[in-house]
């Protein structure tokens, strides 16, 4: 039996790495949500009110991304892969465990950043390895003996890319656009994109449990109802 567990500080630069990811985007969020307020409703703009909102705003994300982290690192330290009597498993804290027989395995890729994909015929999900693993070398060639690895780019699809810039440029016309049809139409984008995320992340089981909550999922998509519902009859 091999047993790979993540070190620590490769453990620190993948948290550090999602606080900077998640913050610049939750701090965008941050400045621009006021901003749109201020245009939808057509009032001047008012730096102390804008300034206020915004405080407000960062330190709801300085204590969303403490929380996460905390639970990134408890995922993180638990993490293992284990290759044994022609079976690969990989166990996490409060996640899926993934078993693959390696005879199964079709594909391994790694990325420019150094993370793995390893995907079998009778899998939907696939088992992710970060980069900052224990014998990182071993490892690589481990892998490489079970099938050649794969040098890509990016895991991200181009596809995946382009939907990533359509559901942006859909949230900005859907908050400053008075169209009905615009609306409509971007509204039904995020309807669809919404739906089609939260199938992907049911079926991926990389994703911790506590990341699958139906319950918050159906918050989350009540409110978008709820805010282009608002917005369409504005």
């Amino acid at each position: 039996m091999q047993q790979f567990t993540l070190d620590y500080d490769g453990i620190d630069k993948l948290i550090r790495a999602r606080q900077l990811r998640v913050g610049e985007i939750l701090v965008l969020l941050a400045i621009c949500w006021p901003l749109v307020s201020s245009l939808r409703s057509q009032s001047i703009f008012n730096l102390q009110t804008f300034l206020i909102m915004s405080g407000a705003m960062v330190l709801i994300v300085a204590f969303i991304i403490y929380a996460g982290s905390n639970q990134y690192r408890r995922l993180l330290e638990s993490y293992t892969i284990t290759f044994e009597d022609n079976i690969i498993t990989r166990e996490q804290y409060n996640t899926s465990t993934i078993t693959f027989p390696i005879a199964e395995i079709v594909e391994i890729a790694r990325d420019k950043k150094g993370f793995y994909r390893i995907k079998a015929e009778s899998w939907d999900s696939y088992i992710e390895i970060p980069a900052h693993i224990d014998d990182a070398d071993k490892l690589y060639t481990l892998l490489n003996n079970i099938r050649p690895v794969i040098e890509k780019n990016s895991h991200t699809s181009t596809l995946k890319k382009i939907a990533f810039i359509v559901a942006a440029v859909s949230f900005l016309m859907l908050w400053t656009s008075t169209d009905k049809i615009v609306i409509a139409s971007c509204g039904l984008v995020w309807i669809v994109g919404m739906i089609y995320s939260y199938i992907n992340t049911q079926r991926n089981h990389n994703i911790d449990y506590g990341a699958k909550s139906k319950w918050s999922a159906v918050i989350i998509f009540a409110l978008i109802i709820r805010s282009i519902y608002y917005r369409l009859i504005e």
